[in-house]
């Protein structure tokens, strides 16, 4: 009877056991995939912001020299809905649209934004403040 015991026991807890490995295993590399899968997305969602971004500039270069000025942008932002359209695609509150494009027309010599400077300060104009953006700064 004791060897049966035994063997019994045995049996379970080597089964428990890699039950526990197989389930360790898994969860590791479910968490793994998980995070590749965010970092792909955040990548396809920064270029699809970038991409609006873009549209964007388009709308309000109105005269088309791929630059724009303060006239144009108070010209665009004069309108309500335009507003609400580019805090929505710039992620910055709508009061705040105007202070934002003026600032970035006023930190230039020549007034004007460049296309790919509209795009390369707005695309992370919304998101949170880090230490990397910190020292974009400077």
């Amino acid at each position: 009877f004791a060897f049966v015991f035994f063997m019994i026991t045995s049996s379970w807890t080597l089964l428990s056991i890699l039950t526990a490995v197989v389930s360790e295993n898994m969860i590791t590399s479910t968490g793994q995939q998980e995070h590749e899968l965010q970092l792909q997305c955040e990548e396809e969602e920064r270029a699809h912001h970038i991409e609006t971004l873009n549209d964007l500039f388009t709308e309000i270069d109105t005269d088309g020299s791929g630059a724009i000025g303060e006239v144009e942008v108070e010209s665009f932002l004069s309108d309500r809905e335009n507003r609400r359209k580019a805090g929505k695609i710039c992620r910055v509150s709508t009061r705040h649209v105007r202070e934002v494009l003026g600032t970035l027309s006023a930190s230039t010599d020549s007034g004007t934004i460049s296309r790919d400077l509209f795009v390369e300060y707005l695309v992370d104009a919304g998101d949170s403040v880090t230490e990397k953006s910190l020292m974009k700064l400077e």
